[in-house]
Order: C-alpha cells, then sequence, then structure tokens
C-alpha cells in the first residue's frame, strides 16, 4: 500500500515537527533515534499528538483548503449536482454514475483521510500505557480521542470507497487485504464505544459550557455516542445488509442517551445554525459568536479550530453571489418532488427566484437567470463594520443588501459547519422508534424537528424568532409544545405536525424525506447514505435523459457505481487492493 507506507513516513515528520515548533525537547534513543514513547509520555507532548492527528483529520475533509473534495462524493444523491462547466467534470461523476480512479479531488480525499489513521494508529501505538500508569484516565482519555478520529474517518472511507484497507496499527502491511463494510463498521463501533467510556470533553459534554458556546474542537462523549447510532444504521442498511431489530435496539439506545441527558437541543431558530446569532444593524456590527452552539454535537471549526487558531471554511462551491462561483447547485427533480420548500426552513435554505427576504435582502438578485435552485443556508458568517464597508465598494461583490446582517461578503467564511447535529439525532431516534413499532414515540420526535421548521425563525424584516418569545407569540423550547402558539396564523407551527395515524411505511418516508430537507447540502452526507443503506438511489434519481440537468452517463441502478474505486496505484502496489 503506496499511500499508507507514505504516510507512515509522513506523520513521524509531522509529529517531530510539532514538537519542534513548539519548543519541546525531543529524546534520543542510544543509536540516536527518536523514541515515539518518549515524545507522547507527557500531557504536553500527547496533546501536541493530538493536535497533529486532527490537523489531519481536517485536512481529510479539506483535501488543503477545499472541502469540495469530499462532497464530490455525495453528488449521486438526487438533492446537489454540478453544472456543465469545463472543471467541472471532477463534481459530474457521482452524479452521473461514471465514478472513476481518476478522480483527483476523490483520491485527495483518499491520500489525506489515510494519513489520519496512519496518525491515529502511531499515536495510540507510541502511548506507552506503563509511562501513564500514575494518571491512566489521562491516559485512557488520548487513546480514546484517537480512536474517535480512526472511527469516524473509516466510517467516511467505507461510506465511499465500500471494501477498504484498514490498518488498526502502525505496523507496516504491504499485502494487506480489504475488509468488507461489515468488518469496517465493527471496528469503527469498536472505536467509538471505547472514546464514549473515557472521553469526556467538559466544554462538550457539559450543559453550562454548550449553552455558553463553549468549545475545543476536541470528540466528545455526546459525539461518539452519536457516530455509534449512525453506524448502527449503516450496518443495517446495504451494502452490510445486517438486518435486524438489535441494530434499531442500539440506535434508540444511545439516540435516547443524549436526548434524555438533555445537554443538547434545537435551535429555536433554524438559521442560527449557520451564523446567525440575533439582530445586527449598521451602528451595532460585531463579530458573530457561532462556534459551539447548543445543537451542532460534531462540526468542522472555523474561527476558532483545533488548537485556537483561525481556519476559513469556504462556501463558494454552492453558488457564491458575490463572485459567481457555482460548483455545486440543487436539482429540480429533488426541489420539485422531495424537498419541502414552503416552510421557513425550506425557503431559508434554498432560493429558485429574487424573493429570498433574509441576511438583510428584500430580495435577492443574483439568483434571476440562475438555471438551478441555489444552496443559500451557508452563507452567513461574520465580520466587523469596517469590513463591510470594504465589501461594498468592492467590485463583482453585488448584491448589496438593504440591511447588513452580519455576514462575510467574500466566498471565505468562518463560521463552523456542522456535520452531526441534535436534528439529526432526533430523527435517527424517530426512525429507530418507527422500525421497532414505537409509532407515538417516532412521531414526537418528528414533530419536534417539523415545527422548529416551520416556525417563523428570521422574519422579512430581520427580527429574530426571540423577539416573538419576548412578545409572549411563542415559548422557547416551542418545538416541544404541541400548544406552545397563542397565534398560529404568524407561527404556524401547528399545521406542520404529521398526522397521528401515520405509521409504516409512510412513516418511515417521512422520517427519510424529512432528513432531506433538514440536511440539505450539510457535509454529513446525510441524503447520500440515506438512498444508499436504504437502496433506493435509482428509486429518486432523475431521468437520465432530464433536459434540465446534465446527462447520466451510466446507471443509478448499478451498485458499483454507488462507490469510487480505489486508487489505481493502491492495486498497482498491493494486488490484494485491486
Amino acid at each position: 500500500m503506496k499511500i499508507y507506507i507514505n504516510l507512515f513516513k509522513y506523520f513521524t515528520f509531522v509529529a517531530i515537527s510539532i514538537m519542534l515548533l513548539n519548543g519541546c525537547e525531543i529524546d534520543e534513543g542510544l543509536d540516536g533515534s527518536i523514541s515515539g514513547e518518549t515524545i507522547y509520555s507527557t500531557e504536553n507532548g500527547a496533546n501536541q499528538g493530538l493536535d497533529g492527528i486532527m490537523g489531519l483529520y481536517y485536512n481529510s475533509f479539506q483535501g488543503g483548503p477545499l472541502i469540495k473534495d469530499y462532497l464530490t462524493v455525495f453528488t449521486g444523491a438526487d438533492d446537489i449536482s454540478s453544472t456543465t462547466g469545463q472543471n467541472k467534470w471532477y463534481y459530474r461523476q457521482a452524479d452521473q454514475f461514471d465514478r472513476s480512479s481518476a478522480n483527483s479531488y476523490v483520491m485527495n480525499f483518499y491520500e489525506n483521510a489515510y494519513k489520519c489513521v496512519g496518525a491515529c494508529n502511531e499515536f495510540i501505538d507510541f502511548m506507552d500505557e506503563d509511562a501513564w500508569s500514575d494518571k491512566i484516565d489521562k491516559y485512557r482519555y488520548f487513546i480514546g480521542c484517537a480512536r474517535f478520529i480512526r472511527a469516524i474517518t473509516y466510517f467516511n472511507l467505507t461510506r465511499t470507497f465500500n471494501e477498504i484497507a484498514m490498518p488498526i496499527s502502525s505496523e507496516i502491511d504491504t499485502e494487506m487485504a480489504k475488509s468488507s463494510q461489515v468488518q469496517v463498521l465493527s471496528q469503527v463501533i469498536d472505536d467509538l464505544k471505547y472514546a464514549a467510556a473515557y472521553v469526556y470533553n467538559e466544554q462538550r459534554d457539559k450543559k453550562e459550557n454548550v449553552a455558553a458556546h463553549n468549545i475545543n474542537g476536541r470528540p466528545s462523549k455526546h459525539a461518539a455516542w452519536a457516530y455509534i447510532a449512525k453506524a448502527y444504521m449503516a450496518i443495517d442498511g446495504y451494502p452490510s445488509n445486517q438486518k435486524s431489530n438489535a441494530n434499531w435496539d442500539m440506535v434508540k439506545a444511545y439516540t435516547d442517551s443524549i436526548i434524555n441527558e438533555g445537554v443538547y437541543t434545537l435551535l429555536d431558530d433554524y438559521a442560527e445554525n449557520f451564523g446567525y446569532k440575533g439582530k445586527t444593524l449598521f451602528g451595532s456590527i460585531s463579530q458573530q459568536d457561532w462556534e459551539g452552539n447548543e445543537e451542532a454535537i460534531w462540526s468542522l471549526i472555523g474561527q476558532q479550530d483545533y488548537s485556537g487558531a483561525g481556519r476559513g471554511t469556504q462556501i463558494r462551491w454552492f453558488g457564491d453571489p458575490w463572485f459567481g462561483w457555482k460548483d455545486f447547485v440543487v436539482e429540480w427533480n429533488f426541489y420539485n418532488n422531495t424537498y419541502r420548500k414552503d416552510d421557513y426552513r425550506g425557503k431559508f435554505s434554498i432560493t429558485a427566484d429574487a424573493n429570498w427576504p433574509y441576511m438583510g435582502f428584500s430580495k435577492f438578485d443574483f439568483a434571476i437567470g440562475q438555471k438551478h435552485p441555489l444552496v443559500m443556508k451557508h452563507q452567513w458568517g461574520g465580520v466587523t463594520g469596517s469590513a463591510f464597508k470594504v465589501w461594498t465598494n468592492t467590485p463583482k461583490r453585488n448584491p448589496v443588501p438593504e440591511r447588513f446582517g452580519g455576514y462575510e461578503h467574500q466566498y471565505e467564511q468562518s463560521n463552523d459547519l456542522p456535520i452531526i447535529r441534535y436534528a439529526e439525532v432526533l430523527l435517527m431516534n424517530a426512525e429507530a422508534n418507527a422500525r421497532l413499532g414505537n409509532t407515538s414515540d417516532a412521531i414526537e420526535k418528528l414533530n419536534w424537528v417539523r415545527r422548529r421548521a416551520y416556525a417563523a425563525g428570521v422574519s422579512h424584516y430581520f427580527e429574530a424568532i426571540a423577539d416573538s418569545i419576548a412578545s409572549g407569540y411563542i415559548s422557547s423550547g416551542y418545538w416541544k409544545l404541541d400548544n406552545s402558539i397563542t397565534n398560529v396564523n404568524d407561527y404556524p407551527k401547528l399545521a406542520s405536525d404529521t398526522d397521528n395515524s401515520i405509521e409504516g411505511n409512510a412513516l418511515l418516508t417521512a422520517i427519510v424525506n424529512e432528513r432531506a430537507s433538514e440536511f440539505v447540502a450539510e457535509l454529513g452526507g446525510v441524503r447520500w447514505f440515506d438512498l444508499v443503506r436504504l437502496e433506493k438511489v435509482s428509486d429518486y434519481s432523475r431521468a437520465a435523459d432530464d433536459p434540465l440537468e446534465i446527462p447520466i452517463i451510466g446507471s443509478s441502478a448499478d451498485k458499483g457505481q454507488w462507490f469510487f474505486p480505489l486508487p489505481s496505484l493502491e492495486g498497482a502496489y498491493n494486488p490484494n487492493l485491486r
């Protein structure tokens, strides 16, 4: 495995570099070699090693500066597509069911992900338990963090490539065979259970700290629980097909734990998940403080990353209006037939015309003439008033909003990008209850998400939902209470509730479609994950010759095209990976 051999050498260099850059002394053995056990024998050294792992994890998403490498994987779903631009073929492959190992963006994700895995394996192997005998809880915390990152990296790899090589030690094996998705997910679950047992992140596992928006970018017990639930959903579905109520018992148990602990909650305003933080007018523009909100269980950190440094997360792939880049757009078939576009969430997240009254606009002229609906939910950011003045006088950065809402008018913004939100925990719990026959519990959790989607949130006049709470129209946490709205005409939450008579397949379809609308164009890849595990890819795929979309080259019914092939060089160096 050429890439794995290279990453072994790479992380040795990274670990040493981290120590040198931070002024740490590195002990040498009698032969002059670096001792991994020595590097990770102190808490300071272990923390810096874990920072190195987190940096490689971020790069596995970003492929350097762009998250587009990772998003390219998910265009096979019916929600997101690309355009016919000459430089867009990387993004089109999955959507056209024409995946190949020549896709450099996907292969960047592959290589960076295995660098991250190699770093985790080295860290775990070099952490000498004997050296930590007087601080065994700290030792288990560090190992748990590394195993968490290894687990979610393997989770992303097996969802992308299906059968993969799965090294779990730093020992080099040039003849390693591929592991099935069942084997990979079993290891993922094992790693995550260890993390859940020993990783307690006070900033993200303690209610008052989560409510105070504290964050450090490190793994948490709650994030481990959420990913365990997601892994059991995956192992129950295609291609693992280990169908059993026992899997759904586990999904229910772990999501119940998150719900019952009460550390996380739905934000009253859906838009706040993506950067909105109250009214901001011309006279009082201030940096937005989004990080670590009460709904985001696991995110890519923007303004404050794992080490405290700034990180710009780029939004231009979703149709950035100020520079005109448009790597990803919304498919008409999805927008017209699956997506619920008439509630507040639907209108805020995607626009198909100029009638988009958010972020300070009364209309959004950039949408005029576009051939596809545009994803808008990621456009929000936070800058200072002086930066806004610079923006308004910069060519190509149009249209200018009537009122500035505290967001960055450029192709980069620094909001965190959520990967797993509390809303997903609720809908995983709803699906588990539906499959286990607990219909009323399933409908309850589904309705919590639906009510929040329908609520007015940030209105046309830029009034936050907090204003409505203060005026007595609704109460905070209104989405839990079916009698909390006193003015149904203003806040039509009750009309959003699912019919209590719904059950069986109809209820499951309602839950899956709710997930499609709630998480459209988010990094969790929820829609593609759902269509694959449920074997519904071809059911929702557009017609091959749809005149509104790029043509389909392969077949959405070809399950071999639901996954990318491994890089061809891997098979050349190790025939077992062909």
